[in-house]
């Protein structure tokens, strides 16, 4: 299912992509407060975050796409 997909994807993400995603997704924080705590700007943030969502995206359509077609 696309829970499971999205694990996986996450795990093949390298730490700090992944990190990222924990501190948005996981801390709700802000595009500031990560800004701040990474040494970037809140715009960097949210195109990164905006890339690391269609990454996530196409990724776990891959692996449902898969799974359906091994059932």
């Amino acid at each position: 299912d696309e829970a499971s997909a999205l694990k996986l994807c996450l795990k093949d993400l390298p730490a700090d992509k992944r990190q990222l995603v924990a501190m948005r997704y996981e801390g709700s924080s802000s595009f500031d407060e990560i800004s701040e705590q990474i040494g970037s700007t809140p715009a960097a943030v949210q195109r990164a975050l905006s890339r690391l969502r269609k990454l996530l995206h196409g990724c776990v359509q891959r692996r449902l796409q898969l799974a359906e077609g091994t059932s």
